[in-house]
C-alpha cells in the first residue's frame, strides 16, 4: 500500500516515517509540500523519494497522489489545510498529528514551538500529542490516539518541543502502520 506524506518544514518526524517504512508492505511513496524551502525536500532528496511541491490547483495534486498509487495520506507538518476535493476522495485516510492533545492549543497557526510555548505560558502540568482524522478545519477531525506526557518543571519551549517530536518519530509510525492495516481489512470484508 503506497502511502504519501505531506510535510511543510524540516521534515524531522517525516524522516522517521520513511526510514521506518524501509523495506515495508506499507510503501512511502510520495513526499508533497507546500514550502518549495522546506528542508523536508532536501531530506526526501537524499533518501530517493518523489517530492511534489504543492502551488497548483487540487486536480494536479490530486492527478499527483493518483500517479504515485497513493492510498494514505499523513500528515506531519504540514501548514496548509487540505482541500476539502482530496478529504473526500481519501475518506478516512488522511492522518494528521498535533503537538499538543486537542483541542487544547489546536488551530490555525498553532504549529511547531507556538504550541509548546502557550503549554508552557497556561502553565500546563501535561501535554503530549494527538494523531487525529484530518476533516475541512485545523486540528478539528476526529481523535485516534493521544499520548499525554508530564510537562518538565522549568523546562523551555525548544526543550519540550524536542521531548514532543522524539515522541512522535516513535510513536506515530506504529500507530499508521495499525491504522493503515485496519484499513487494508476494512477494504477486503
Amino acid at each position: 500500500m503506497n502511502f504519501a506524506i505531506f510535510a511543510s518544514g524540516q521534515g524531522t518526524v517525516a524522516q522517521a516515517i520513511w526510514e521506518y517504512f524501509s523495506n515495508h508492505w506499507l510503501v512511502p511513496s510520495l513526499v508533497v509540500s507546500n514550502n518549495p524551502r522546506a528542508l523536508v525536500i532536501e531530506r526526501a532528496n537524499r533518501a530517493n523519494l518523489a517530492v511534489y511541491i504543492h502551488n497548483q490547483s487540487v486536480s494536479f495534486l490530486y492527478n499527483c497522489l493518483q500517479g504515485h498509487g497513493v492510498r494514505l495520506i499523513i500528515l506531519a507538518g504540514y501548514l496548509k489545510l487540505i482541500p476539502p476535493f482530496i478529504i473526500q476522495s481519501y475518506p478516512n485516510a488522511v492522518l494528521n498529528i498535533h503537538p499538543s492533545l486537542l483541542p487544547k492549543y489546536g488551530g490555525k497557526g498553532m504549529y511547531g514551538i507556538r504550541v509548546h510555548q502557550a503549554v508552557l505560558d497556561a502553565q500546563e502540568e501535561q501535554t503530549g500529542f494527538t494523531i487525529h482524522l484530518v476533516n475541512e478545519k485545523y486540528d478539528e477531525g476526529p481523535v485516534l490516539m493521544q499520548q499525554v506526557v508530564d510537562v518538565p518543571s522549568n523546562c523551555t519551549a525548544q526543550e519540550l518541543m524536542q521531548k514532543i517530536q522524539e515522541l512522535e518519530k516513535y510513536y506515530y509510525p506504529r500507530f499508521i502502520e495499525n491504522y493503515a492495516s485496519s484499513l487494508i481489512k476494512d477494504l477486503s470484508c
